[in-house]
């Protein structure tokens, strides 16, 4: 998305001085913004006693009762330490069963979201007849989220449950100068 900012000579905000228009006049915001769900988590695995067959789904644990995803949203607290899947609410499958949990989604559990949004401000400034500069600048992740990745869904692993990974960048600048003749 694109919008030229209502500032400048002829505009909804103009100056008696005509400098002042020129300079304040005539810039162009740009933004970018994505927003999405985490998908389904999965596939939640454990030990596997079931000859060659590489890894099994667990099984849901019969009576649990509370909550599945536990200590708030992902990356609150301490990512590294806290878990944010209850693993009482799994149970390895028994001996010579694949295991009940589906492929993807036991308990309808997401990963974690994301949001970013991307801005650019620039404008043309007209020097001499066929001579011109244009200044531009960019902010990436403007707003400096932090993105949390991988969850770990391995029963066995001692990581079971928490963040693993940050996806994305912290926010990043650029200045940028064309001149052209």
């Amino acid at each position: 998305m694109s919008y030229e900012l209502p500032i400048g000579q002829g505009q909804l905000l103009s100056f008696r001085s005509h400098a002042l228009n020129n300079v304040l006049g005539g810039w162009r915001l740009s933004l970018i913004a994505n927003y999405q769900n985490g998908g389904f988590l999965g596939p939640f695995t454990g030990l596997c006693r079931l000859p060659a067959a590489g890894s099994c789904h667990l099984d849901y644990t019969p009576g649990f009762v509370g909550p599945v995803r536990i200590n708030g949203a992902y990356g609150s607290g301490n990512p590294r330490t806290d878990s944010y899947i209850n693993a009482n609410a799994f149970q390895n499958a028994a001996d010579y069963t694949y295991g009940t949990t589906p492929r993807h989604g036991a308990y309808g559990l997401r990963a974690p979201g994301g949001a970013n949004e991307n801005v650019a401000l620039d404008k043309t400034f007209k020097l001499w007849k066929r001579t011109s500069l244009r200044l531009r600048a960019d902010a990436f992740n403007v707003f400096n989220r932090t993105e949390f990745g991988g969850i770990i869904t391995n029963y066995e692993s001692p990581a079971f449950g928490r963040v693993t990974t940050q996806v994305g960048s912290p926010r990043q600048m650029q200045f940028e100068a064309y001149l052209n003749f």
